[in-house]
Formats: C-alpha cells, sequence, structure tokens
C-alpha cells in the first residue's frame, strides 16, 4: 500500500512539473511570436521603401501590413490574457523570469517541507 501512494505521488508530482513547463513555454513561444511579427514587419517595409516595380513594393507593402497587424493583435491579447509575470519579458530576462516564477510556485513545497528556498 505504501509502495502504492508512492508511485501515485511520483506520477502526480511529474504531471505537475510538465504542466508548470508547458505553461512557461507558451508564455516564451508567444513573446518570441510577438517579436518575429514585429521583426518581420519591419522588414517588409524596408523592402517596400527600397527602389523596385510598383507590383513589388506594393506586395511588400501589404506583407508589412498584415505583419505589423499581427503584431498588434499579439501583444494586445499578450497582456491582456497572459500571465502578468511574464508580461515584460526581454530576451535577457527570460530565464530569471522562469526561475523566478518557479520558485514562487513551487515554495509552498518549501515551506510545507520546511526547506529554505534560498
Amino acid at each position: 500500500m505504501y509502495q502504492e501512494g508512492r508511485v501515485q505521488w511520483h506520477r502526480a508530482w511529474a504531471e505537475m512539473m510538465r504542466w508548470l513547463e508547458d505553461f512557461e513555454l507558451k508564455h516564451v513561444e508567444i513573446y518570441r511570436s510577438i517579436q518575429f511579427f514585429h521583426m518581420m514587419s519591419k522588414a517588409w517595409s524596408s523592402v517596400a521603401s527600397d527602389y523596385m516595380p510598383l507590383g513589388y513594393s506594393e506586395f511588400a507593402s501589404r506583407q508589412s501590413t498584415l505583419f505589423s497587424g499581427l503584431y498588434d493583435d499579439a501583444k494586445k491579447l499578450f497582456e491582456e490574457k497572459g500571465e502578468p509575470r511574464f508580461r515584460n519579458m526581454t530576451e535577457s530576462t527570460i530565464v530569471q523570469i522562469v526561475r523566478d516564477f518557479r520558485k514562487q510556485e513551487l515554495g509552498w513545497l518549501s515551506r510545507m517541507a520546511g526547506i529554505s528556498s534560498d
């Protein structure tokens, strides 16, 4: 009976850690998608401003507008729906934000076990 409880506890722990990792990854992926949309909008805008035949320039301008719209929509949704602790990420702060998030989310375990998390 004791072994079954341990197995169940470890399975539940592994499932919780997978959920936490997926949650963090989704936020990082969304952040990077937003950055990609912004980069592509600027790149197509640059192509559209270069001297080229009218049709090509028009296509590049439409692509820039498309990516700009995707950027605006994704950024707005992320600010509304995303986890507040992940909203102000930058490439240089992603790792630290994830570490802080995990420390805060798993702090209950340290408190329960009476272990210092520092």
